[in-house]
């Protein structure tokens, strides 16, 4: 799949995700969120990594609140434009949060703490696309690729994709620089990466 077409079956996809009114993204973010909260992986993760949805992305709100409930540690990432890269710093629910450039919000680095990638037991990815395969079409900027360069499968932490069903696609082009995950949970099934 070449550059261009990448970048279609994003901006399509997208759009299809903008377009789901505010009761199907409810409904399909509860459905996730019940899954999860089934998964050995979530139940005995302590240090656990989530996101900010934005542009019609499953919504993390139900996860987040349950892990805080839990006494779960949560953190959240702060994009890094320099590096390119992703930081991630704990969160409570008191928290005030900022817009970064994207129009995400993110937890204020000074009133926060740090954590290594690496420390995670968990982290929730948002994605564009996903195939069988675990393999992720993110926004195109690269900074979950290169904040996990380090992982495999098997090894800390889990990296789990969080999208709807039709957002799966029958191949998701990867090079060696392309992260894949560990799972898919949507609203309608789990997938798992077959190499994990």
């Amino acid at each position: 799949m070449t550059h261009q077409a990448k970048q279609l079956l994003r901006q399509s996809l997208k759009k299809l995700r903008r377009n789901l009114s505010r009761s199907q993204r409810h409904d399909a973010s509860i459905a996730v969120w019940l899954r999860i909260i089934e998964q050995s992986f979530f139940k005995e993760a302590q240090h656990i990594a989530l996101y900010m949805p934005i542009q019609g992305e499953l919504d993390t709100k139900p996860i987040l609140q349950t892990s805080a409930r839990l006494g779960k540690n949560i953190y959240l990432p702060i994009v890094k434009p320099e590096a390119s890269t992703l930081d991630f710093y704990h969160y409570t629910l008191k928290m005030k949060m900022a817009m970064n450039q994207y129009g995400i919000l993110e937890p204020p680095e000074q009133a926060s703490e740090y954590i290594e990638p690496q420390k995670l037991d968990l982290v929730f990815v948002p994605l564009v696309a996903f195939d069988a395969h675990c393999r992720r079409l993110g926004m195109g900027k690269g900074y979950y690729d290169r904040t996990f360069a380090f992982h495999q499968p098997l090894s800390k932490p889990m990296l789990v994709g969080l999208g709807y069903a039709f957002q799966e696609v029958p191949l998701v082009p990867s090079n060696e620089t392309d992260i894949a995950l560990d799972k898919v949970v949507t609203h309608q099934a789990i997938f798992e990466n077959p190499k994990a």
